[in-house]
Order: C-alpha cells, then sequence, then structure tokens
C-alpha cells in the first residue's frame, strides 16, 4: 500500500516537474497592450503636425489589436481622423464607421472591431487650425493584429 503511495506521489511530482520545465522553455509571447494612445501634436523643431505614440515616441509601426481600444488627443488643434475601412466598432464618437472628430485637449476613443482584417492601415487626420494634414508615419498608419 505504501508503495503505491509513493509511487503515486513520485509521479504527481514528475508531473508538475515537467509543466513547470515545459513553461519555461516555450517562449510565450507578449501579451498586447489594451490600449494605444496617439497624440496629434505640431513638432516644435520643424512646425509639422505629426500623429505619435505616446508610450514610444520614436515608434514609427504602432501596432493595435482587435477589440482593443485606442486613444487620440490632440493639443492645439481639433482634428477630423478619417479611415479607409469600417475598422471600429460604433460609437457616438464613429457613427458612421470611417469618420471621427477629437476635439483640441480632448480623448476620442475608439475600439478595434473583432473581425477587422490583419493588415497596415492608412488614415488621414486634418488639423483644422493649420488648414493641414497630419503626418506620422507619413500619413499616419497603424497595424492591426
Amino acid at each position: 500500500m505504501r508503495a503505491k503511495i509513493k509511487l503515486s506521489l513520485a509521479a504527481i511530482v514528475f508531473v508538475l516537474l515537467f509543466i513547470g520545465i515545459y513553461g519555461f522553455i516555450i517562449e510565450k509571447p507578449d501579451p498586447p497592450p489594451n490600449r494605444t494612445y496617439l497624440m496629434i501634436v505640431k513638432d516644435s523643431t520643424d512646425g509639422v503636425w505629426k500623429v505619435v505614440d505616446l508610450t514610444n515616441p520614436s515608434n514609427k509601426k504602432i501596432k493595435v489589436y482587435r477589440n482593443e481600444f485606442v486613444y487620440w488627443t490632440a493639443v492645439g488643434t481639433d482634428a477630423y481622423l478619417q479611415f479607409p475601412d469600417s475598422i471600429f466598432a460604433k460609437s457616438k464618437n464613429i457613427k458612421d464607421g470611417f469618420t471621427a472628430i477629437v476635439r483640441d485637449g480632448d480623448w476620442l476613443k475608439l475600439k478595434v472591431k473583432g473581425t477587422t482584417a490583419t493588415r497596415t492601415y492608412i488614415y488621414s487626420v486634418f488639423c483644422s487650425t493649420d488648414s493641414v494634414y497630419a503626418k506620422g508615419g507619413s500619413p499616419p498608419e497603424f497595424d492591426v493584429h
């Protein structure tokens, strides 16, 4: 009887060790962020309106994820955003699926649809203060994953 208990305990310990070691061997991808923050701002060095990633301003390729939120803010202008496809869920901020407005100092919050195709999307941002389009990836763009 004791031999069976010892054998069972040894088997359980072996399985737990195997699971623990196996978990360290497999490289797990980083979990996607649950939100992306973008800012529409006038660059002080060259006076060009740009869309920048607030978490990583040097990031040229912005990644967003299905069923996650993207936030835009504008500093010094009202901005009108136009998207080529209906990639965001309907909300009070983007009723037609294609256009949205972010007022100076406010935040625009949009949720990427779960059915959005994985690819790069290029969109436009019109800055009303100077009546010009913003750059940022020239033109602004992001990858949906």
